[in-house]
């Protein structure tokens, strides 16, 4: 989708993009710019004396590989797993739709003087390029604090050392006497321990059951259930457990299956109408999860995780057009390197890629038959390589859809020579990385790199900022890196990459060039559809990274997204993901304030909901009714989006949690940089903080997490009216915590809690909790702990009161109320009504 309302400095249209001078910021060799080309000729890598060392810590957390026997299988037997998906049937294209009108998406002209504004992000061409709505009101906006990040260490790893294989009585393999089990030219398979496919019978600890097979469009579907017509819960994104048979049959099959999980049929609750001025209690108790794609459940299970990897909309409209009409943004919101528990890495001589688009081999392509397998991107038949038809986890042969690669979204290679650098070993590393540095004029937007804000630092008179400080440089030291590192976006063919959002340096219109990659680095994508989707059924998304670890590995971490494709308007918003518009959204909304003005960036965030609410009462609702009607998927997007707008206005400046005021240049920078580099997760708390009520924790519900008992209560709205001088609240906004306790609050909770005797004993200056001998200091800590641990920065505890010279920051997170400056939640859904009433 084309937004011109949002212009980036990275282009539009699909061109070259230019951030600033076309100067690398590292000298990148043509071998690691294209790296997924596969050409020949790449030079050989002459092999380095030492590993590199820089970024290692002898002391960090982090789980080495441990070899095991070889062929040695963890679980004692053979593993079968679920294949991957089939070739897709085309489907007949639908009938025109006569009001389906197809709207112009230029993209503005770069060599004007002055910059084209438009009435949205979308232009018609019966509608003037205006960027007013008429007189809705401007909107002022409040920015956010800082947002960091450490993570838990991935889990224990198997390694299965596989050698050359080759068909025998008992399937063996004969080991080269030059192959070890870290040779980048050896065939060695590491996998995680507790992540090997459950044995037919087995439970699964984290699904509770054993889901039979949906066979994919090569299989047979006789005898196979229809899948029930009701919303799919969030699946755990654990390796599935399904027992497989393969009868080489085609695609067939596939449309059919795909054709009756129709998202009316599926999803409800998503379509289920919500007037927004009637709805008050419109928030989850708890946290919101990511929409589940209409697929079968057990294509499902093979997709990628969605804090990895998650699209703006669940089901991608089949034309262009559809989509202009829908008025959505389309767009991915990746977090690459990301720390997981789990993480297959598999060691080979070759890594199995399409001949034609270098797409890495995934769980969605799909065999032909044991020697033929077709790209689910460009639908090019290759040939699966001899080395390929062994699967070292079932030690068996012949049974290609049963790697590991074919088996998992997410999936790591050790790479080969031919991904290496071709380094001079008689220059040092460290003046090799100081000569990149000499190139680097924005470093931490061009490098990839991490920005930190520290407002009235003082080691003495402000404790809270040290001890941040102190917490983000043990996580900066200690976490996971990459060093020159390189990653690809690839699509499928009609889809194309639109503008990119986050710190890298662009060097081609899918390469980002990352001089360093960490597990804290977030990044956006707009998508259009510049070819009609007509005759496929699901598309498919890839993202590739290769980096050098901190041991002078190279390796590549490739994580495959599959989504349908629909032909409806109402299953477009069907399968929208509010969390993810907002980020696109967010990222968007920056470029616009650099480019032009925060006035023009305010506006059209407004009229994103605007235009998108107008689409839903015109192209879905069959009855006009009264009020402001949304989607149930999307009724959080205008209270998101006032959120975003209300830290726009922090720009401007504001108090932060020093003791003083922090200049507004800085504040703004720091607020804009957050909004553009952070992972969608964390992101979140900057755009809507959560309220909760802790001196209710015991009438709350308990739930065990990790054998800790640990008490969930509620999330509030974030309006005055939920405070009450009896009780004590707890405001989350990801980088801080505000404990906020009433003047007339229990003594009792006073003494068990914080240890003081009254509310007049609180100090003003306390960051800490006492740990007492209590319950509910048990609680109240296990609760703060426990949400520490959903991210991987440290949050600083502030505990106010009424008299606090931070409450002027707790008061001006209640996004939901009026400020000076601001619209109040009601008044700002008044506006919308009023626009889209028109």
């Amino acid at each position: 989708m084309s937004n011109d309302g949002f212009t980036s400095q990275n282009g539009t249209g699909g061109g070259t993009y230019t951030n600033g001078p076309f100067l690398s910021p590292i000298a990148l060799q043509p071998t690691t710019q294209d790296f997924m080309e596969g050409q020949a000729g790449c030079p050989t890598i002459a092999q380095s004396k030492a590993p590199l060392t820089s970024g290692t810590n002898p002391s960090r957390p982090y789980q080495q590989a441990t070899e095991v026997s070889m062929y040695q299988n963890p679980s004692g037997s053979s593993l079968p797993v679920m294949p991957p998906v089939g070739p897709l049937r085309p489907m007949q294209p639908s009938q025109p739709d006569p009001n389906n009108h197809r709207m112009s998406m230029s993209p503005p002209s770069q060599s004007s003087t002055t910059l084209p504004v438009s009435n949205s992000y979308y232009q018609h061409p019966q509608q003037p390029t205006s960027w007013q709505y008429g007189g809705h009101p401007q909107i002022e906006a409040p920015s956010s604090g800082i947002q960091l990040c450490p993570v838990p260490s991935p889990g224990p790893s198997q390694v299965y050392r596989m050698g050359t294989a080759t068909p025998s009585s008992f399937h063996s393999a004969s080991q080269s006497p030059g192959h070890s089990p870290t040779s980048a030219s050896g065939n060695n398979l590491t996998m995680p321990a507790a992540a090997y496919p459950l044995l037919p019978g087995q439970m699964s600890k984290a699904d509770g059951t054993v889901y039979q097979s949906l066979p994919p469009g090569y299989q047979s579907m006789l005898g196979v259930p229809k899948p029930s017509p009701v919303l799919l819960p969030p699946q755990p994104y654990s390796l599935p457990s399904q027992q497989y048979q393969q009868p080489p049959i085609g695609p067939a099959q596939l449309s059919s299956s795909l054709a009756a999980l129709s998202l009316q049929a599926q999803a409800p609750e998503a379509l289920r109408v919500v007037n927004l001025l009637q709805e008050r209690n419109l928030l989850p108790p708890g946290p919101i999860p990511a929409p589940t794609p209409c697929l079968p459940q057990d294509l499902q299970k093979l997709n990628c995780n969605p804090e990895v990897f998650r699209c703006t909309l669940t089901s991608i409209p089949q034309t262009q057009s559809l989509l202009n009409k829908a008025r959505l943004p389309l767009g991915l919101l990746l977090h690459p390197f990301k720390d997981l528990s789990q993480l297959p890495v598999v060691t080979s001589s070759s890594i199995v890629r399409c001949r034609s688009c270098r797409t890495y081999i995934n769980p969605f392509v799909s065999f032909l038959d044991q020697r033929r397998w077709k790209c689910n991107l460009c639908y090019r038949v290759n040939d699966v390589p001899e080395e390929f038809m062994y699967n070292p986890v079932s030690r068996s042969y012949g049974e290609p859809h049963k790697r590991p690669e074919v088996q998992n979204a997410t999936i790591e290679f050790i790479a080969p020579s031919e991904y290496m650098y071709l380094i001079n070993d008689k220059v040092s590393r460290v003046n090799f990385f100081v000569s990149c540095c000499l190139f680097t004029g924005c470093i931490s937007r061009y490098s990839a790199g991490s920005f930190f804000f520290y407002p009235s630092y003082h080691n003495q008179h402000n404790p809270a900022q040290t001890e941040r400080f102190q917490k983000d440089l043990k996580r900066y030291l200690t976490r996971k890196i990459g060093f020159e590192a390189v990653m690809r976006i690839r699509c499928t063919k009609g889809l194309s990459i639109h503008t990119f959002h986050g710190n890298f340096f662009v060097r081609s219109t899918d390469l980002l060039s990352l001089p360093n990659i960490n597990p804290d680095a977030g990044f956006a994508v707009q998508m259009s559809i510049e070819e009609n989707l007509l005759d496929m059924q699901v598309v498919s998304f890839q993202a590739a990274l290769l980096y050098t670890s901190s041991k002078g590995e190279r390796r590549i971490r490739v994580h495959t997204l599959c989504l349908p494709v629909v032909n409806s308007i109402s299953d477009i918003f069907a399968g929208a993901d509010v969390q993810a518009i907002t980020g696109l959204l967010a990222s968007m909304a920056v470029d616009r304030s650099v480019t032009a003005s925060l006035t023009d960036a305010r506006d059209a965030m407004t009229n994103a909901v605007i235009d998108s609410l107008t689409s839903y009462r015109t192209s879905v609702l069959a009855i006009q009714q009264p009020g402001l009607l949304a989607p149930a998927c999307l009724r959080l997007l205008p209270l998101y989006i006032l959120g975003l707008l209300k830290q726009t206005q922090v720009f401007l400046g504001r108090k932060h949690s020093g003791q003083g005021p922090a200049p507004g240049w800085m504040t703004g920078v720091f607020a804009m940089c957050q909004l553009k580099c952070q992972p969608l997760a964390y992101l979140m708390y900057l755009v809507h903080p959560s309220l909760y009520r802790l001196d209710t924790l015991i009438n709350e519900g308990l739930q065990n997490i990790d054998d800790h008992i640990i008490s969930q209560p509620r999330v509030l709205q974030l309006s005055v009216e939920k405070l009450i001088r009896e009780g004590v609240f707890l405001m989350d906004t990801g980088s801080e915590f505000y404990f906020w306790v009433g003047r007339n609050c229990n003594p009792v909770f006073l003494r068990q809690v914080l240890g003081v005797q009254s509310y007049a004993d609180v100090p003003l200056n306390m960051n800490h909790l006492p740990e007492l001998d209590t319950a509910e200091s048990g609680r109240t800590r296990a609760f703060i702990g426990w949400l520490r641990e959903q991210r991987p920065f440290y949050s600083v505890l502030h505990v106010i009161g009424e008299e606090s010279p931070l409450k002027s920051i707790f008061m001006q997170n209640m996004i939901e109320d009026r400020t000076e400056s601001a619209l109040s939640y009601y008044e700002f859904l008044l506006h919308v009504q009023q626009q889209v009433s028109k």
